[in-house]
């Protein structure tokens, strides 16, 4: 976890608010979570398990493109900024996939090859009637809990119905 968390956390929502204001039809959020992490350390040391986890952040970044476009949450989980510019609507999934890939492959550190499983859950601003960071963000942590409960290497894209978008209750009160 890195120092300063609360002003990741912010930097973070910033650029959502601003990639939403710039363009929201090429807004996407990627929900990452990393399999079995913790068991690096158990088996091979702290040190490999930083080593293991500054090659996953990097390769999160590639994915993200700039560093207040990531979160990471805690040791195991980031949420990326994503554009979706030149992907389909019903070819997210395989977008997901394609970053599921790239986080979970092997990486070989002194002599062994590790390999860390991953699930996605993908929110696009395309599918909600009106985009918000925090909407967004709970739409990409209800597709990894989805995601989370179908075992390893999941993708899942989260699409709003109406009568189950997660901020419907929370905007209905608001508006009272």
């Amino acid at each position: 976890m890195r120092d300063g968390r609360v002003d990741d956390r912010a930097a973070f929502l910033h650029a959502l608010d601003a990639s939403l204001a710039s363009d929201p039809a090429t807004v996407g959020v990627v929900r990452i979570d990393l399999d079995r992490f913790s068991r690096i350390g158990e088996t091979f040391g702290p040190a490999v398990a930083r080593t293991v986890g500054a090659v996953i952040q990097s390769r999160m970044q590639a994915v993200a493109g700039s560093p207040d476009r990531l979160l990471e949450y805690g040791n195991d989980s980031y949420v990326a900024i994503v554009s979706l510019a030149d992907v389909a609507p019903e070819t997210l999934e395989s977008t997901g996939m394609d970053i599921v890939d790239l986080v979970s492959s092997p990486i070989d550190i002194a002599g062994e090859r590790i390999a860390v499983g991953s699930n996605a859950g993908i929110a696009a601003a395309v599918h909600f009637p009106e985009p918000e960071a925090l909407r967004l963000l709970a739409a990409a942590e209800l597709a990894i809990q989805r995601a989370d409960a179908l075992g390893s290497r999941r993708v899942m894209v989260y699409e709003v119905t109406p009568r189950h978008d997660p901020t419907r209750l929370p905007r209905l009160f608001a508006d009272m």
